[in-house]
């Protein structure tokens, strides 16, 4: 499992852009090209970020990081929601709703890609 970590991140984001792109009838291409590029975007995160592939944290750890990490962003969070529902009122197309809703995705993905790795959460002043 240890050697495994990255895939929860990657696979629920495929997952999500997938069934998100299909409700919008998004054509296949477009979706796997997106899913291919998030997906390789998050694996280079992981492999700088990483310094080792042993398992520093539980399951449970690593969920309570992400819960800091998410009340730490939440600003970051509720300014990217409240940008993508402006847009939405303004009026988009498809591939524009599925490409604002991705930037959202993706960037949770990689705080829990922030809460696998051994990297310290809290600013230092």
């Amino acid at each position: 499992m240890a050697k495994f970590k990255i895939i929860i991140p990657i696979s629920v984001t495929v997952l999500i852009t997938i069934i998100l792109g299909m409700s919008l009838k998004i054509s296949y291409l477009n979706l796997l090209m997106l899913a291919l590029y998030s997906s390789l975007f998050e694996i280079v995160v992981f492999l700088f970020l990483n310094k080792s592939l042993k398992t520093k944290f539980t399951l449970k750890q690593t969920l309570d990081r992400f819960k800091e990490f998410l009340k730490y962003t939440k600003f970051v969070q509720m300014l990217l929601l409240l940008y993508f529902i402006v847009r939405l009122f303004l009026g988009l197309d498809s591939k524009l709703i599925l490409f604002y809703s991705h930037i959202f995705i993706v960037f949770n993905a990689v705080g829990y890609i922030l809460c696998i790795c051994d990297i310290d959460l809290k600013r230092k002043r």
